[in-house]
């Protein structure tokens, strides 16, 4: 007899939830030089336009957070 064994599936909130812990953790911690890299961040987000599947993908999972940002 085999084992089951379910398909892996990635949970699309881990990388938003991961990245809005980030920008909080900065946030906490008051380093200017880390939120000026998170501004950076932010503003090359806006102007990011993806062109493959997976990249669309990764940039849709990361709207939420852009609020936070």
């Amino acid at each position: 007899m085999n084992p089951f064994r379910a398909k892996q599936r990635l949970n699309p909130f881990y990388l938003p939830w991961g990245m809005r812990g980030m920008t909080e953790d900065i946030k906490a911690r008051g380093d200017e030089s880390l939120a000026k890299g998170v501004e950076e961040l932010q503003r090359l987000y806006n102007e990011w336009n993806p062109v493959t599947k997976g990249m669309k993908e990764i940039k849709y999972r990361l709207e939420p957070v852009q609020s936070k940002l």
